[in-house]
């Protein structure tokens, strides 16, 4: 499963990733056991390592300029980007639409069956798990770059 959060400040990091690790605990009943980041100390020093101490969390760490240490995380930024390239591209949007899109993209590929886990949508994988909660949008599908705001 994906989320994405934009972020006006680096310094917004500590307090997106206490809210998203808050929100994991309450709807899903687990903790996060582990986190990796690409040594940006910047944003872990001051409020996000205590944190992690704390919870239990173990923060890796990779190299300096070595994204290959982080190929999944890579692979799925790629997958992201080239999902959203895809949109705006096709339908001629505004590039100041760009935030809309990488939503868009990422509502797409957590809706699309994926072999990697049996042919399941990553939000029906999930949901097996957390039955309690219910994930399936009832919005209508649209095609992105739609001008009708509202269907009858």
């Amino acid at each position: 499963m994906t989320w994405v959060y934009f972020l006006k400040r680096k310094s917004d990091v500590s307090h997106i990733l206490l809210n998203f690790t808050n929100m994991i605990r309450n709807q899903f009943g687990v903790n996060i056991k582990g986190f990796r980041t690409n040594n940006a100390r910047d944003n872990f020093n001051q409020i996000l390592s205590p944190y992690f101490e704390k919870e239990g969390i173990i923060h890796q760490l990779s190299y300096v300029n070595t994204p290959q240490q982080n190929g999944l995380v890579e692979r799925k930024n790629r997958h992201l980007l080239e999902t959203t390239r895809a949109l705006p591209f096709q339908h001629q949007v505004p590039k100041n639409y760009w935030g809309e899109a990488v939503l868009t993209s990422t509502y797409l590929i957590n809706q699309i069956p994926s072999r990697v886990i049996g042919f399941k949508s990553p939000l029906n994988y999930l949901s097996e798990f957390f039955l309690k909660n219910n994930f399936c949008s009832k919005i209508p599908p649209r095609i992105f770059g739609c001008h009708l705001c509202s269907h009858s």
